[in-house]
């Protein structure tokens, strides 16, 4: 397998990570931050791709996919991450990195209906 080519990370990837914190009255909430944003591709395992938004917008009932999206190689992620790439967002549902060639990871996807 060769180097990753750049032109086939065509999307801006945004992985966060979830931090406890307090609302206005004090009350504990949970928030999202920023961890990288990163150069990806995004393949989803089925046609319904381009629907779920529309379902989320909605508020209808959700249907779930799942997708990989590949980035090059890195460390420090995880499951309780999420992922958000055009104002989708997907749950992590498993990081698998290239650890023999370190050249790229692979982060298995679902999205619909939670929000990460």
């Amino acid at each position: 397998m060769g180097v990753v080519a750049a032109g086939s990370l065509n999307k801006r990837v945004t992985i966060e990570r979830k931090v406890p914190g307090k609302d206005a009255a004090g009350q504990p909430i949970q928030s999202w931050v920023e961890v990288c944003t990163v150069w990806g591709r995004v393949r989803t395992q089925t046609g319904f791709g381009f629907v779920h938004a529309e379902f989320i917008a909605s508020d209808a009932e959700t249907v779930r996919t799942t997708a990989s999206i590949r980035i090059r190689f890195r460390n420090g992620l995880d499951t309780t991450m999420r992922v958000k790439v055009d104002g989708v967002i997907y749950e992590i549902k498993a990081i698998l990195p290239d650890t023999t060639g370190k050249e790229f990871t692979d982060i298995a996807v679902a999205v619909g209906a939670n929000q990460g």
